[in-house]
């Protein structure tokens, strides 16, 4: 089967109703995939608001300046989904996934810390089952068309924040956005007199940015600001058999938000993210539009609760579709966690209801995060 059979397939598959699976959602079968959150589970829990003052996120590398030893997170989640398209009714997916993970620490005795990172940038792991009818020297022949996809985009990160007093702190990072994914193409007939045609391609995936961010903490530390931009380069996909090479222009973002401590039992924080994906238009085949989210979450404990309580809602918009409207999705969250090994050790555990609309597609999810960090 042609390289061009592949992508008729992979296009009648995305366009007509079919059963889809073992992606992380629906939404993420277009353009460059489901945009990954480079956020901990405890920022998660409080509708990502933690994330642009969280050293265990990734979103704002003046974080990594709250490192004064050497200290380790990671995050794991679980997806159950259901999703509908048209008439077609699909349920009971259920995805695992390792994302995130930072190891970090202090440069000597210098006022600066430093930090190595990974998290998921784009999620492009799929399946879909279509079945059609294709003409034969002019005989209708029933077949059934699968193409699935297995990989995904990494973000590997290296930071440096500096300290420059006790109320003030920046960062800078250096990103390299790197992965691959197996595209498998199958055609199978219906008539087994004809023969099954099989496809299969390795796409390998390469491109870098930058980051830079601050955190301020003021009013004797009861209120904190922080932002973050960042600029990404284009990401460039080669497929291993051919050396075929596209690119696709990747989106500069910025983020910032708020946290207030509003009494000694109770935090409120709110934080908003842009992210350009517009500009990638006229480089992929779907409709690209730019995203923005913002999400507000509560913490209701503080430092000395055994089990602190969070709650938090988020909206974004999406950033592919098939049509000229523009998919959306809420997240209702609610988590928490605890301290172990002398306060070393942190575990959290957070819940979350994802709703997401558009482009004919209805998807509800239940996504369960668990992040731990351990300070040796």
């Amino acid at each position: 089967m042609s390289a061009r059979l592949v992508v008729v397939l992979i296009a009648a598959a995305i366009v007509a109703p079919a059963t889809a699976s073992a992606q992380y959602s629906i939404f993420g079968i277009r353009g460059t995939g489901f945009p990954g959150r480079q956020v901990s589970a405890r920022a998660r829990a409080l509708g990502d608001a933690w994330g642009p003052f969280d050293r265990t996120s990734t979103v704002n590398p003046a974080t990594i300046a709250t490192f004064t030893s050497l200290g380790v997170s990671a995050t794991g989640g679980t997806t159950r989904r259901r999703y509908s398209i048209d008439e077609t009714d699909v349920s009971g997916l259920v995805e695992t996934r390792f994302p995130h993970a930072v190891l970090g620490g202090r440069v000597g005795g210098l006022p600066v810390s430093f930090a190595v990172s990974f998290s998921t940038y784009a999620e492009r792991s799929w399946a879909i089952t279509r079945t059609d009818t294709v003409s034969i020297n002019n005989a209708p022949v029933a077949v059934v068309d699968s193409i699935a996809s297995d990989g995904g985009i990494v973000d590997a990160r290296a930071a440096l924040g500096w300290r420059i007093s006790a109320g003030f702190q920046v960062g800078a990072a250096f990103h390299l956005i790197n992965g691959s994914t197996r595209v498998t193409a199958r055609r199978e007939f219906v008539d087994r007199e004809f023969g099954t045609f099989l496809e299969e391609s390795n796409v390998n995936f390469r491109g870098i940015g930058v980051s830079v961010g601050f955190r301020a903490v003021l009013a004797q530390q009861r209120l904190q600001l922080a932002g973050a931009a960042r600029f990404d380069n284009n990401l460039k996909s080669t497929v291993e058999s051919s050396n075929a090479q596209t690119t696709t222009d990747l989106p500069a973002s910025v983020n910032g938000g708020v946290s207030l401590v509003m009494t000694s039992q109770l935090r409120w924080s709110v934080a908003g993210a842009w992210y350009g994906w517009g500009q990638s238009n006229d480089d992929l085949a779907v409709e690209t539009f730019d995203t923005w989210q913002i999400g507000s979450g509560f913490e209701f404990g503080g430092v000395t609760s055994r089990f602190p309580l969070r709650v938090g809602v988020r909206y974004a918009t999406l950033p592919f579709s098939p049509v000229a409207s523009q998919p959306h999705e809420w997240g209702f969250s609610a988590g928490t966690g605890t301290r172990f090994a002398s306060n070393r050790g942190q575990l959290n555990v957070t819940i979350e209801r994802l709703l997401r609309d558009g482009a004919r597609v209805v998807e509800r999810a239940w996504h369960v995060s668990v992040g731990i960090s351990i300070q040796p």
